[in-house]
């Protein structure tokens, strides 16, 4: 009889040291889960803070290297215009002064556009990219074509403003920093992944850091923030070439 008690003592202990191990293993999944979790949303507010931040001074340059530049163009040829007495001369400083000042209008729409794409969430990112598109060919006379392939997806909002975003950095990189004449963006949505495919004739990627220069840290970040892949090559016969992928589940 007492051989019998202390087995079913050892028995229970065994049960009850089994069972406290799965409720330590147990609590420690949830404690790694909840670490885990707490850093990727750490991440994910750094990674939102340094993409405006990145924003920011993307505008400020704007401001400064576009638009302050034709205004001090304004500006100096005002003074000019007070300090001439033949009328001629009056009238060509007038019209150098209309012209920079319709320039500057043109630029401070196209900077309030690309800081806020007002349309988005009435007409998508897709249409909003279109009217862009059109605003950069009015002001820089450059060819820049949209192609959209697959059914008519949406997002919400937060998502496409960032799609948005990237495509409209990939374009300011490449007629800012690259020089390019023409770009060809083509988006194409399938049943799983989401790609965006850019090419430009511009100067192409000089380096490793010219990569990272062209591919922008704003792009990165934004592709990373819905776990997409970015990959940039120089074409064959000059230009570059970016394609970026998502797949669709990460962006709902």
């Amino acid at each position: 009889m007492q051989f019998e008690t202390q087995d079913v003592f050892l028995t229970f202990a065994a049960v009850a040291a089994f069972l406290g191990m799965l409720i330590i293993l147990f609590v420690s999944v949830i404690v790694i889960n909840y670490r885990k979790n707490a850093k990727q949303h750490l991440e994910s507010i750094r990674l939102i803070y340094e993409t405006q931040e990145q924003e920011r001074d993307r505008i400020a340059k704007d401001l400064h290297d576009d638009l302050g530049a034709i205004l001090s163009i304004i500006s100096i040829h005002s003074n000019l215009l007070t300090k001439k007495s033949d009328v001629n001369d009056m009238r060509s400083a007038s019209s150098t002064i209309t012209g920079f000042t319709d320039q500057a209008i043109r630029d401070l729409r196209l900077i309030v556009r690309n800081l806020v794409p007002k349309n988005i969430e009435e007409n998508g990112w897709i249409a909003e990219l279109v009217e862009l598109n059109n605003a950069f060919t009015s002001k820089n006379g450059r060819l820049i074509t949209i192609t959209a392939k697959g059914p008519e997806t949406r997002f919400r909002s937060e998502v496409e403003i960032n799609l948005y975003r990237i495509v409209q950095e990939l374009i300011n990189n490449s007629l800012k920093h690259a020089q390019a004449t023409a770009i060809d963006v083509m988006i194409e949505i399938s049943e799983k992944m989401l790609t965006i495919d850019v090419n430009d004739n511009g100067r192409g990627i000089q380096s490793e850091s010219g990569k990272k220069g062209h591919g922008s840290k704003n792009i990165q970040t934004r592709v990373a923030a819905y776990k997409g892949s970015l990959e940039f090559t120089n074409n064959e016969n000059g230009g570059a070439h970016f394609i970026i992928r998502f797949e669709l589940f990460n962006l709902v």
